[in-house]
């Protein structure tokens, strides 16, 4: 104050925005220190302007390509603020997407008095990271949204492996008969057209024809598309301990997308998957109405003629696992030139090592359990895990297994190898003659079962 005259500033902190009008009145009251003399002054304050626009959230950050089956939209929402910060109602907010994995609920949305306005994104059939663009109308003041995701869809059913998005691992897949308990893990995992993990939330019903699946089904969930159940050795114990499981789940048929539009199209090769699932017992490829399960039991080894989707279609996947035996003896089957096991069981002749002027010389042989019913279907493998173990009864030699355990991925008799080595210290060495070998299976639960083997050397 200077003289008899005097100035203040004054500063709007939105009182243009009372009751949400066009503007309002503020008035000045000016007082002299000491005395009763004052003044007052009214000032018209015009509404405040939009300055800011603000995301504030997404309700589902990760929305399922449509037609899965789980949620595939997500709600925005962006806030429109003054130069102080207050929420500013009634402005209009244009909306875009940055690519075209989504679709807008809106072009375009007004604020409430809160300030916010929602927009709904809708995903597509493509797994894809979108953004929200939202611009103040006829202004430059824009924002963007935190990134959404459109995850993975339905598993892909298809007629080869190349064309199947379900795969089914197993931690072990020869158990041991005997062991009421014994199991393995099994994992199922699932894979959408565009090689994504299925959404979280995608049912895997799993059957077998022995023991128990524990739980019978199982859940994808964490994004990983990926579940996991056990496989329990209990009755019924099938009586040539093979056991069959079958993995499925609802999902589309693999096609050739031509034209990249991410549908089918009329026109467009497609896999005609079987309309059933079954539990196919006696491993021949085909479905019996014994073995049917669910789906379309007048067709279930052909495809319905059309391309499904929507979950209409199945993923499915069988594996054969072994509850092998542990209480009889194992048996020793011959090696053809090939390598490969036979159905001939390995005798004196068979048993016949010429050393050929080494000191050491290798056969040999495969091993199946001792249950002959599976005999007709190539044999069952010891238990994953059994150790094998060899000595010599014979002058000066010793004798090795090579590949000496059952590994846990075996699927059918297991190949070993015999080795004799001459022990003699002598040179040169002596001539072996020929003897005994033993050979000790040590069962993971049951104790050890010992076979004694003839050996015939030549020099």
């Amino acid at each position: 104050m200077t003289g008899t005259s005097g100035s203040v500033t004054y500063q709007d902190k939105g009182c243009g925005s009372v009751s949400g009008g066009a503007s309002a009145t503020d008035r000045i009251n000016v007082q002299i220190v000491g005395t009763t003399e004052q003044r007052s002054a009214d000032l018209t304050v015009g509404a405040p302007s939009t300055q800011g626009i603000q995301f504030v959230s997404v309700d589902n950050p990760t929305i399922c390509q449509k037609g899965t089956g789980c949620p595939s939209v997500a709600n925005v929402v962006f806030k429109t603020v003054d130069q102080t910060g207050a929420a500013q109602q009634g402005v209009q907010v244009d909306f875009s997407l940055d690519n075209t994995a989504a679709t807008l609920g809106s072009t375009f949305g007004v604020t409430a008095a809160d300030g916010t306005v929602s927009v709904a994104v809708a995903a597509k059939n493509t797994p894809s990271p979108v953004r929200v663009i939202a611009k103040v109308h006829g202004t430059t003041l824009q924002t963007v949204s935190n990134q959404l995701t459109v995850s993975g869809g339905l598993p892909m059913a298809g007629l080869s492996d190349s064309h199947t998005g379900i795969s089914f691992a197993a931690e072990k897949y020869a158990l041991d008969y005997s062991y009421d308990g014994d199991s393995a893990d099994l994992t199922l995992r699932l894979t959408d057209r565009y090689g994504a993990p299925a959404t979280d939330g995608t049912v895997v019903n799993l059957v077998s024809d022995g023991g128990t699946v524990v739980p019978a089904y199982c859940v994808t969930k964490d994004g990983a598309g990926a579940c996991a159940v056990k496989l329990v050795v209990s009755n019924p114990r099938p009586v040539n301990g093979r056991v069959h499981v079958v993995a499925y789940a609802n999902g589309q048929e693999y096609f050739v997308d031509a034209n990249g539009n991410g549908v089918h199209d009329s026109n467009e090769a497609y896999d005609d998957t079987p309309a059933a699932v079954c539990l196919d017992k006696d491993e021949n490829g085909a479905c019996s109405s014994t073995e049917f399960l669910v789906g379309d039991i007048n067709a279930p080894d052909v495809g319905n003629g059309v391309w499904d989707d929507g979950g209409s279609a199945f993923a499915r996947m069988q594996r054969t696992f072994f509850f092998s035996s542990t209480t009889t003896s194992p048996r020793l089957y011959q090696v053809n030139g090939s390598g490969a096991c036979t159905n001939t069981l390995v005798n004196d002749a068979y048993m016949s090592i010429t050393m050929g002027g080494q000191s050491s010389a290798s056969l040999q042989f495969c091993v199946r359990d001792g249950n002959a019913n599976a005999d007709a279907y190539g044999g069952n493998p010891l238990p994953s895990g059994v150790a094998i173990t060899s000595a010599a009864n014979m002058a000066n030699a010793s004798v090795n297994i090579v590949d000496a355990s059952i590994p846990s991925g075996v699927n059918g008799p297991t190949l070993h190898t015999l080795t004799v080595q001459n022990t003699s210290t002598a040179s040169p060495q002596p001539a072996l003659a020929s003897g005994l070998a033993t050979i000790t299976f040590m069962m993971p639960h049951t104790g050890s079962i010992t076979i004694t083997q003839k050996v015939h050397i030549s020099p």
